[in-house]
């Protein structure tokens, strides 16, 4: 088994101003994600209004793992001021 193996998909969001972002993150633990990206939101159970369509697209697409490269949009929110 791999080390991504190990790990376990949580939804999070990126609350901002006017909106939020929405990802996947493959993490060894909630406390994992919390300490490396404290401006995520952990979601426990997906929102009522989110389609599994929506959820699938979320999973497939803006998904990644703890020690991967964060993308891009992650990269400018761990910079922005709270």
């Amino acid at each position: 088994m791999s080390e991504n193996d190990a790990k376990t998909g949580h939804l999070v969001l990126y609350d901002y101003r006017t909106g939020g972002l929405w990802a996947y993150v493959y993490a060894h633990s909630r406390d994992e994600i919390s300490q490396k990206y404290p401006r995520l939101t952990i979601v426990d159970n997906r929102p009522a209004w989110m389609s599994d369509e929506t959820y699938d697209l979320i999973s497939s697409v803006n998904a990644f793992a703890i020690g991967d490269e964060p993308p891009e949009w992650l990269k400018i929110a761990m910079n922005e001021k709270p």
